[in-house]
């Protein structure tokens, strides 16, 4: 049982949510938060298409309904058909890496707030941000597993590598599956056999 969580739903006609998260812990008590944080988001869902209103009515439900001790990041972002539009909201979660086609550069989007459950009210500390997606663009939402992944070296893989595999695999226009699918062979060869010590949850979004 995992730690880690993620969807993507279409939550009004043209308007695409999804999102990554990562429970503090392992087993069943982080299965549980996320089954539990799944819940709260589609439920949200259903009244709004507002991401941070989403977000703080999850950390809601969350912070009365989860041990003291359990907490939840997360990065949700919903995608506008319509404008091209990618509206974001951080909590406490792994940057959003975000590939322009046309200059060809990888870079971390803004992150900030604090994670879900941790307080009642985080409403004044989520910040809407957005970004605009151009043709053949890519966004990664990921989990720290990835970044944290080591080789029989004692070799920690880490985000330079990470964003390298990530722009070595968009500068070719692969479809989104087949940038995840380089991505993870990358981290899987650089493991050289190692064992994974932690989940690890990888979302590509790109822009046709």
């Amino acid at each position: 049982m995992g730690g880690d969580c993620y969807d993507f739903l279409e939550v009004k006609k043209g308007h695409w949510l999804f999102y990554v998260g990562d429970a503090t812990g392992h087993g069943i008590p982080a299965s549980l938060v996320v089954a539990q944080t799944n819940a709260a988001i589609f439920g949200a869902a259903l009244d709004t298409t507002d991401v941070k209103t989403l977000v703080d009515k999850t950390n809601r439900i969350l912070q009365a309904k989860t041990k003291p001790n359990m907490f939840m990041t997360l990065v949700a972002c919903l995608y506008k058909e319509d404008s091209n539009m990618i509206s974001y909201v951080q909590a406490g979660h792994d940057t959003i890496l975000h590939y322009s086609a046309k200059t060809q550069d990888i870079k971390e989007l803004d992150t900030g707030a604090v994670a879900l459950g941790m307080m009642a009210d985080i409403s004044k500390l989520t910040k809407l941000k957005e970004v605009k997606m151009e043709k053949d663009d890519v966004l990664v939402l990921y989990t720290d597993g990835s970044l944290e992944s080591w080789n029989d070296k004692k070799e920690i893989y880490g985000m330079d590598r990470f964003m390298k595999s990530i722009q070595r695999a968009s500068k070719q226009k692969n479809s989104a599956q087949k940038i995840l699918d380089l991505i993870e062979q990358d981290i899987h060869d650089f493991r050289n056999g190692t064992s994974a010590t932690d989940d690890m949850t990888l979302l590509v979004v790109k822009k046709n």
